[in-house]
């Protein structure tokens, strides 16, 4: 049976990095990949560099890397070559593979050797050598070009180093599982001496133990709770600043939730209640201000300014009420003009009322134009002058028609339609001067008619003369002296 070893020596330091044997019936991928047999973590080394594998006669090596070709005794080669004992390979200049092989007539003590050294390394397979600068690749390759074998290994610097502390425990699998069994057994005394201690002392570390946890608990708790009351806190002031205050009560509010013993919290629920109810009314004064009714939103915008504080809603309610005054004073200023072109057109009655509501108007806002006001009560006075001068002439010549002296109640019927006064007292008197004329022409034609029927009476033409008397009856009231006189006439007559 052959037995192969690969001796891979360090250039650098002339160490040896791995020694490995090989079975006959085994073959070595050898590159950088984790597929291979034989890795090597190197950036020089391709991922499948290289093959060796035995062909039932002779350990064969074959080159598969494009990039870096392997050498056999510092010569590149495209077929499998075979290998021999003292051969060299070189993956590249810093690391080379010293071959041995070994037949049946060998010593048997050394292939046990070589056993022994290849199960300390068949735990690991990789070889970890750290990356090279770019000097010392440009050192490689010309020292590649320019020594021989021989001054490779004595000149050649700065070869990747092993990982030694991972070598170390990997050929100390003793050591390993020393330093294990004392933990274990560490472990297992603190176990032994908590399974056999006081059970009322392990009761009390256990109630310790709890509320310890409890404790911290509630700190945590009460951290969380302060974290979340500030930035209610923050996010409330914010909406204050900014005027919107139902937002902010929201927020103070749940900080009262939160802790109903929070005093800056208190105040601020009720403050921001204040400022709502405030904004409610004013909003409430602005549309009756919208509505035309200026005095009812003059009166809340007066109350608002006596119970507010806050100088910008001191600010905008005194814009508002001074709105409102400009807005009434207007509308004053409107009726004493129609009041005067009201009487100007002798209308007294709805002049009069016209002025009685601009007065009250000027009353309520206390108008300071004392002019104006005695303008309008001058105004006032002289219509119900003229108002209580046509009541009693009107009630004279009513006494008069009722005393059936039409003609005198006709005059002064004519006196109040003179005096050129437009009211419902006018309009009777017209009225009644109507009425009268019409009487006193009827009773002019009934007594024309009496007479012609006396007349017809005497020329003994009964039947015109009693038509004459029916007529007079039909014109005059039953309470006429020429009715009564017509009525006997016809009855003797007819008779």
């Amino acid at each position: 049976m052959n037995v192969l070893t690969l001796t891979i020596v360090d250039l650098k330091s002339n160490n040896t990095i791995s020694n490995k044997s090989y079975q006959n019936n085994e073959k070595v991928n050898i590159g950088r990949s984790i597929e291979n047999d034989l890795i090597i973590k190197d950036e020089y080394v391709s991922k499948k560099h290289c093959k060796i594998f035995f062909n039932s006669v002779n350990w064969m090596i074959e080159n598969i890397s494009s990039n870096s070709p392997t050498k056999l005794n510092k010569k590149t080669f495209s077929e499998p070559q075979q290998l021999t004992s003292n051969d060299v390979i070189t993956l590249y200049d810093k690391l080379v593979i010293y071959v041995n092989i070994l037949d049946d007539s060998d010593d048997l003590d050394q292939t046990k050797v070589w056993d022994d050294e290849k199960d300390s390394y068949d735990d690991d397979r990789t070889l970890f050598l750290p990356t090279t600068t770019e000097d010392e690749v440009i050192n490689k390759k010309e020292i590649g070009r320019t020594s021989d074998e021989s001054d490779v290994l004595t000149n050649e610097i700065d070869i990747l180093q092993p990982n030694r502390i991972f070598d170390f425990f990997n050929r100390s699998k003793k050591l390993t599982i020393c330093i294990i069994i004392v933990i274990l057994f560490f472990i297992g005394t603190i176990y032994i001496n908590y399974l056999f201690s006081n059970p009322a002392e392990r009761a009390e570390q256990e109630e310790q133990k709890k509320l310890a946890e409890i404790e911290r608990v509630q700190q945590k708790e009460a951290q969380e709770k302060l974290e979340k009351i500030n930035h209610l806190f923050t996010a409330g002031n914010s909406f204050f600043k900014k005027k919107q205050f139902t937002k902010a009560l929201n927020e103070y509010n749940m900080i009262v939730q939160l802790d109903g013993k929070n005093k800056d919290a208190i105040l601020l629920v009720r403050e921001c209640e204040l400022q709502i109810n405030l904004l409610k009314k004013i909003i409430f004064a602005k549309n009756l201000f919208d509505q035309k009714k200026y005095f009812e939103s003059l009166d809340l915008f007066n109350g608002l300014l006596t119970s507010s504080n806050n100088d910008d809603n001191i600010k905008k309610l005194q814009e508002y009420k001074d709105k409102c005054i400009g807005k009434i004073e207007f509308i004053i200023n409107e009726k004493i003009s129609e009041a005067e072109s009201l009487l100007k057109e002798r209308l007294f009655d709805r002049a009069l009322f016209v002025i009685s509501n601009a007065k009250k108007d000027c009353l309520k806002l206390n108008c300071s134009n004392e002019k104006r006001i005695h303008h309008v009560n001058a105004l006032i006075n002289e219509n119900l002058e003229i108002k209580s001068k046509i009541k009693k002439l009107v009630s004279f010549a009513d006494n008069l028609f009722a005393k059936k002296k039409y003609q005198e109640a006709l005059q002064q019927y004519k006196k109040v339609i003179r005096m050129n006064y437009k009211s419902k007292k006018v309009d009777y008197a017209r009225r009644k001067i109507n009425q009268t004329i019409r009487i006193l022409k009827n009773e002019e034609d009934a007594v024309v008619l009496f007479q012609n029927g006396l007349t017809y009476e005497e020329l003994n033409k009964i039947r015109k003369a009693i038509d004459c008397w029916k007529q007079v009856v039909e014109l005059l009231p039953e309470s006429h002296e020429y009715h009564q006189k017509a009525l006997k006439r016809i009855e003797k007559r007819e008779d």
